[in-house]
């Protein structure tokens, strides 16, 4: 079967490749408006289901921000319950260790390390050079950035964004819906819906 991308932004080009990687066929992307040429305009969001017994999916709908991960959810939770079948895009250049363990409809782009026994829920998203620690665990419809580091034994609740170059600490809880800002260093469990932000640096001399 082909495979359709849901939206067909930078994050559907970055799916594309790992796409064609994997000997995939594109059959085109389903949008609200048509937003490129590269593939096939399949039709609107309205229009994916009557084509759920002849395609697979991906889901290429990325988040800068928590009301991005909230229609992300809202949109797994449509095409879930209407019976689609999710692809898992997964690029030959990230390191998958031993015991990984991983759900449906997820995209693992370049250079990611996923070290031994961690577990990737549906949907999640993993950015270039993000590396998830061993035992830890990554909830559904979270979003990694390039070159996050997550470290050992580290469980990261559903629907969470956590932006380039943040960092969690071994052991720690990062609460469902919570957003770590870009830099940002976690060092202790955070509730859900948590917000953390690097500190702003000043300017001493030009």
């Amino acid at each position: 079967m082909k495979v359709a991308f849901i939206g067909g932004g930078g994050l559907a080009k970055e799916a594309s490749e790992i796409a064609h990687q994997n000997n995939l066929e594109i059959a085109g992307y389903f949008s609200d408006a048509k937003v490129s040429d590269r593939w096939d305009y399949l039709g609107s969001f309205a229009d994916i289901e009557s084509h759920k017994d002849e395609l697979l999916f991906a889901l290429c709908i990325g988040a800068i921000n928590s009301d991005g991960i909230k229609r992300r959810r809202f949109l797994i939770d449509k095409f879930n319950n209407a019976g689609l079948k999710f692809v898992n895009l997964i690029s030959p250049y990230a390191v998958i260790s031993e015991g990984v363990k991983l759900g449906v409809g997820i995209i693992i782009a370049h250079k990611v390390v996923l070290s031994v026994d961690s577990l990737i829920d549906d949907f999640c998203l993993l950015n270039t050079g993000a590396v998830v620690g061993h035992d830890s665990y990554i909830g559904s419809n979270s979003i990694i950035a390039p070159l996050s580091f997550i470290a050992g034994n580290v469980r990261v609740e559903k629907d969470v964004l956590i932006a380039p170059n943040a960092s969690i600490l071994e052991g720690r809880i990062v609460g469902a819906g919570s957003v770590i800002g870009t830099g940002s260093s976690v060092y202790r469990d955070l509730t859900p819906g948590s917000i953390v932000m690097p500190v702003v640096t000043k300017t001493l001399f030009t």
